[in-house]
């Protein structure tokens, strides 16, 4: 009889402990971060760009994303003019802002190279852009705005 009344009081603290996990781990995968350390040559995905002035020139301060890529090959409706097409899918933005100096002579593209007071108007105009920086030598070197249209 004793064994019943601990056996019933036990399954309900495991059972509680089993969802504390559970929710844990869920709350683990929809977090979002970026890289602990920049390194040297990186590449980094963010939104909500914004433009400070820094001590030593511009710096950007942002959010990070988890963006997931893929091609698809497209065509019009007559199976002709066959090309290639980015795919991506966001799968959470970071709630911590981040900043990076922005080089003097970085380069801006969209679907193709852009000067460089488009990234600044772009960024001034929707804070809901996606961005692929690439960082050398902890400086933003050329930034792509993602074409997130799907």
């Amino acid at each position: 009889m004793k064994s019943a009344i601990y056996l019933g009081m036990m399954v309900p603290f495991f059972a509680c402990s089993g969802n504390q996990e559970h929710n844990r781990d869920k709350q683990q995968a929809t977090s979002c971060t970026c890289e602990k350390e920049v390194e040297k040559d990186s590449v980094i995905f963010a939104t909500n760009v914004r433009l400070m002035e820094g001590l030593k020139g511009k710096n950007l301060r942002f959010n990070c994303a988890a963006i997931e890529m893929g091609i698809a090959s497209i065509s019009d409706e007559n199976g002709l003019n066959e090309r290639e097409k980015f795919i991506y899918d966001v799968g959470c933005v970071s709630d911590v802002d981040q900043r990076l100096e922005l080089s003097q002579d970085f380069n801006y593209f969209r679907e193709g190279m852009q000067a460089q007071k488009d990234f600044f108007h772009a960024i001034q105009d929707n804070q809901k852009l996606f961005f692929e920086f690439t960082v050398r030598a902890h400086q933003i070197v050329s930034i792509s705005k993602l074409n997130m249209d799907q």
